[in-house]
């Protein structure tokens, strides 16, 4: 389907600038842009357009801010510039409390860390000592008493770690505790002093 032949020109204080040609399909659109022509304006225009920026910028010149706005604005910058320095003590603060909480965390870890190593390294040593045993053993009831001998040992070995471990975590757990409360009781009083 094509549409009938006709212009559309759009106007800007009556000069054209956009002419729109449809000679198309019905489902289609284009349209042709034509630069829009300039009036050039007269020198007295020009003129009176130099006087009045002028004018605007003598009277700028000569415009004086009140005192108590200037005050105003001096005080706000003030306050902020306090307020922001308050909020970087405060945040330097708190860094050095995440970095104290950290080292302590890492140091509890690691205790907690080499005391399973340490254990397992005394747990394989026991299942090869009794390996070992029952290797050498030369009846199958020798073989049978050396294994129940070996889970007896094991098993109070195993509550004895495991009781360090619990000992040893829960101390862990508390020191990091209190690095964390009084490192942000110290921050807060930091905040409140500088308040």
């Amino acid at each position: 389907m094509i549409c009938a032949t006709h212009k559309n020109v759009a106007m800007h204080n009556r000069s054209p600038y956009i002419e729109i040609t449809d000679n198309i399909p019905a489902w289609s659109a284009r349209s042709t842009l034509k630069p829009r022509s300039h009036k050039k304006r007269s020198p007295q225009m020009n003129e009176h357009i130099k006087r009045q920026a002028e004018e605007f910028m003598n009277a700028a010149k000569a415009a004086k801010i009140p005192e108590n706005i200037q005050a105003f604005a001096q005080e706000g910058v003030a306050k902020s510039q306090e307020a922001f320095e308050t909020l970087t003590a405060a945040a330097k603060d708190q860094a050095k409390v995440a970095e104290d909480f950290a080292l302590a965390t890492q140091a509890g870890i690691k205790s907690i860390s080499a005391k399973m190593f340490d254990n397992t390294a005394v747990n394989a040593e026991a299942a090869f000592d009794a390996a070992r045993s029952m290797a050498s053993a030369t009846s199958v009831p020798e073989v049978l008493r050396l294994q129940a001998e070996f889970f007896q040992r094991q098993f109070a070995v195993a509550g004895a770690q495991t009781k360090e471990l619990f000992e040893l975590s829960t101390r862990f757990a508390t020191q990091s505790f209190e690095t964390a409360s009084e490192a942000t009781a110290k921050s807060v009083e930091k905040a409140r002093k500088r308040a």
